[in-house]
């Protein structure tokens, strides 16, 4: 079957398709990565994936990605195959179309769930 994120019975190169898909864009956020990734990692909710995007980082944001991913099969880590910065817009729509979710947000490194924001 063809992958969809919007049905809920399709599944995703890792597995079933998790309900909620969370992408975060990350340039040079080594500073606020972890408390994003935290905040995804505090919810109630375990029904989700986490899809950590490199946009050409140069700081440690992209090792303490890789870190979380190999610690959470949940999490998973993308990079455009130039290495280079795309710019936000560019790099969430590359990102959208590689995420698994029935349900899909975005975040920011500076940007965080509220405690209980996804729970089910």
């Amino acid at each position: 079957m063809a992958h969809s994120p919007l049905d809920p019975t399709s599944s995703s190169p890792t597995g079933p398709a998790p309900l909620v898909s969370v992408v975060i864009c990350y340039l040079n956020g080594a500073n606020f990565i972890e408390e994003a990734i935290g905040s995804v990692l505090a919810q109630d909710c375990s029904d989700w994936e986490l899809v950590l995007v490199n946009d050409g980082s140069s700081d440690e944001s992209p090792a303490i990605a890789a870190r979380h991913a190999a610690n959470d099969p949940r999490i998973r880590t993308l990079s455009h195959p130039d290495g280079r910065n795309h710019g936000l817009p560019p790099r969430a729509n590359w990102a959208w179309t590689r995420r698994g979710g029935v349900i899909s947000c975005f975040l920011t490194t500076t940007t965080c769930f509220a405690l209980g924001h996804c729970h089910g």
